[in-house]
């Protein structure tokens, strides 16, 4: 737009000739100045007259503002974002060659310079930029959950208000012939304590006699009941030893004799070990060798 290139360049010269001023030496700032006023009223010849152009240039930094602010609301901010909304502060501030800033456009081009610095933070830091201005969103969320209060407090009002229609005259109320009485209650009888035709008594169990013995296998009674041995205290008396004829020859006799004496002794030390008296059932063991021992000294 060769209107807001001629007036930016123009305000430019104005920035550098305040500068020469306080660097009138300086061959570097002075050649500068001369090439930056030459271009500026190049830019003049190309652009003829034109009506109003403060307010065309302010409706410029208007649409440029907007842009940024909107894609910074809605859809995100990126790079270009801020590189936005940095350019449009220097436009704004380029607007001081007509006049200086009221305090909106000023307030609007410190608020993009803030931007632009806030949102390259923001991508350089791998965060989210936030969108609007500094605690926008906060008082947004807090503006929001007022606001769903507020209407639920109304909605809570409008139903308060709300009352039930009385029914028309002449219509049939509760009790009537068309509202029968509800059923009454329904209650559990307990059960009978006699039995009764429907409750008929358990039948008696009654015990089936042993079966008969088949005939062809009767047993014989037993001659004497059966009784249960007694443990007998005394210890069992040994056997009488066998009688020796009294016509065996003497030599024979007397062999029987000792042996029959030595059998003894063994007999009553085997009934002291079973209960267990071993003193005496060595001094049985020990006559019944004397005696062995003896005979055979004859």
């Amino acid at each position: 737009m060769p209107l807001v290139s001629y007036y930016t360049h123009l305000y430019a010269v104005q920035l550098a000739m305040e500068y020469h001023k306080q660097n009138s030496k300086n061959q570097v700032v002075r050649q500068y100045v001369i090439t930056l006023l030459n271009e500026t009223e190049q830019k003049k010849a190309q652009l003829g007259e034109v009506q109003n152009p403060k307010d065309q240039f302010e409706s410029f930094c208007t649409a440029l503002f907007v842009k940024a602010d909107t894609e910074d609301r809605k859809e995100g901010s990126t790079k270009l974002t801020a590189q936005t909304f940095l350019v449009t502060s220097y436009f704004i501030e380029a607007m001081r060659v007509f006049e200086e800033l009221p305090p909106d456009w000023e307030e609007k081009r410190v608020y993009c310079k803030w931007k632009a610095n806030d949102i390259s933070k923001a991508l350089k830091s791998g965060l989210v930029p936030q969108r609007g201005g500094p605690g926008e969103a906060q008082a947004e969320n807090e503006q929001g959950e007022v606001q769903a209060e507020q209407g639920d407090k109304s909605l809570e009002k409008e139903y308060d208000d709300l009352t039930m229609p009385s029914p028309p005259t002449g219509f049939p109320s509760q009790g009537s012939d068309l509202y029968p009485p509800p059923p009454p209650a329904q209650t559990r009888l307990p059960p009978p304590s006699q039995p009764s035709e429907f409750y008929p008594p358990p039948p008696a169990q009654t015990r089936m006699p042993p079966p008969s013995q088949p005939s062809g296998y009767d047993l014989p009674p037993p001659s004497q009941p059966y009784s249960t041995p007694q443990p007998q205290n005394n210890p069992p008396q040994p056997s009488k030893p066998a009688t020796i004829p009294s016509g065996a020859p003497k030599g024979q006799r007397e062999i029987r004799a000792a042996i029959e004496k030595a059998k003894k002794e063994a007999q009553y030390a085997i009934q002291e070990l079973e209960y267990k008296n071993v003193a005496p059932a060595i001094k049985n063991l020990q006559n019944a060798l004397n005696i062995q021992m003896n005979f055979n000294k004859k």
